[in-house]
């Protein structure tokens, strides 16, 4: 089983990425960390530059946070990290076909991909679900 968790850095992402360790585990599983920086948001954005190298800043320790989750948590189990500059949607489409993922367990807000994609598709909408052992 290969599963694709998509990290952005929020409580839910966070949520997701254990729960796809747990779920790599158990199923003895493939684990894939899509990080995604959506650039696009900074076209003909009034904060200029500046916002853009903030926003990059931030994202890199989201992604420096989320392998550290995964070294001390998810020892063990195979993983990859992938890092993207397109929409999040767009990226979940592309990497579960690419990488041929099984399973996206993902932060609630990406919820309309399960209609784009051919695998399950989890959401964590809040600390609840991930804590209740749902997966």
């Amino acid at each position: 089983m290969k599963i694709l968790v998509v990290y952005s850095g929020s409580l839910s992402s966070k949520h997701a990425l254990r729960a796809g360790i747990e779920k790599a585990r158990k199923e003895n599983g493939r684990l894939v960390l899509l990080h995604v920086f959506n650039s696009h948001l900074f076209i003909d954005y009034e904060g200029g530059y500046r916002a853009e190298v903030t926003a990059r800043q931030e994202s890199s320790r989201y992604l420096e946070e989320a392998k550290k989750i995964l070294k001390e948590e998810g020892g063990g189990i195979w993983s990859k990290v992938i890092v993207a500059e397109i929409s999040p949607e767009d990226a979940i489409v592309h990497y579960v076909k690419e990488e041929r993922i099984d399973v996206v367990i993902s932060p609630f807000r990406y919820k309309a991909v399960s209609k784009d994609v051919s695998c399950l598709v989890y959401t964590i909408p809040s600390h609840e679900l991930a804590a209740s052992g749902a997966f």
